[in-house]
């Protein structure tokens, strides 16, 4: 569950999807599952007629912040189940999920697990340093240490025909290098360009979604759209409606299970009565 931003431009209105566990986009439905609770109350008495601006992700991690009038914020956490905190002049006033001692009210937001380094500005000396004694692949250490999508790094070790699933300080500099090159420049493409696409797997599920055209998904079915932000709106839906037929399998399984305990139980039962109807009768026959 998450909360959802009813924003006005002139006579145009948007709806701003928020879910903590990993979403953030333009909505053209309002989900009917969205939170009505104490915070949201709270965001409607603090937020509305606050004019909206900026929205930005400032580090590449698991981080947005959305930035209102009157010194007003937003941070969206995309980590260890998300959450979405309000501030006033950078103290905290309520958060989403008040499960952790650093989101009580007053305390200064911070989060100490944000990765804060810009990789795009980063040289080859200055990565070297950093994922030195990393004891993950490539693929897990550029994502753990430098917020780099495991799908970027996978498709620049693709293209350079470099072993994904060697660790880096196995890796000869010049090599390093040219991989660290080649990831920029993916980044930068992904940034700049705009090529929306779900990929669907061998059962024509969802598999990922994308922004840019990857060598690693290039036998993969896709579905194409013009507007990245719909691409994502549509997968969100998609992987919605498969929690919910998960879900609902699950509950299937576990009363299928216990009406099987049941029967088990009833069976044992009647046997347990046929014994003692037996040892009745033999002691009548007598």
């Amino acid at each position: 569950l998450g909360i959802t931003l009813r924003l006005r431009k002139q006579d145009d209105i948007y709806l701003l999807l928020i879910d903590p566990a990993g979403w953030i986009f333009i909505a053209n439905f309002m989900p009917e599952e969205t939170s009505i609770n104490d915070f949201v109350k709270l965001l409607r008495n603090k937020l509305d007629n606050k004019k909206l601006l900026d929205i930005r992700a400032p580090y590449f991690d698991r981080y947005v912040v959305i930035d209102f009038e009157e010194d007003l914020q937003l941070h969206i956490e995309f980590m260890r189940g998300g959450n979405i905190i309000l501030t006033e002049k950078g103290k905290i006033i309520e958060s989403f999920r008040m499960d952790h001692a650093r989101f009580r009210p007053q305390n200064i937001y911070q989060n100490a697990e944000l990765n804060k380094i810009n990789p795009l500005e980063l040289n080859t000396r200055q990565l070297r340093e950093l994922i030195k004694g990393s004891k993950g692949n490539l693929v897990a250490s550029f994502w753990k240490i430098l917020g780099i999508p495991t799908e970027i790094t996978h498709e620049a070790c693709t293209l350079l025909n470099i072993d994904k699933d060697i660790l880096p300080d196995n890796l000869e500099d010049t090599k390093l290098e040219s991989l660290f090159q080649k990831i920029k420049e993916l980044i930068e493409e992904y940034l700049s360009t705009s090529k929306p696409n779900i990929v669907l797997d061998k059962n024509n599920e969802y598999d990922s979604i994308n922004n840019i055209e990857l060598e690693i998904y290039k036998n993969f079915n896709k579905i194409y759209y013009q507007d990245f932000n719909k691409a994502v709106e549509e997968y969100f839906l998609k992987l919605k409606e498969y929690k919910i037929k998960k879900e609902i399998e699950k509950k299937e399984i576990k009363a299928k299970e216990k009406q099987q305990k049941l029967i088990e139980e009833l069976n044992d039962n009647m046997n347990q009565l046929k014994k003692e109807n037996e040892i009745i009768n033999k002691f009548v026959e007598r």
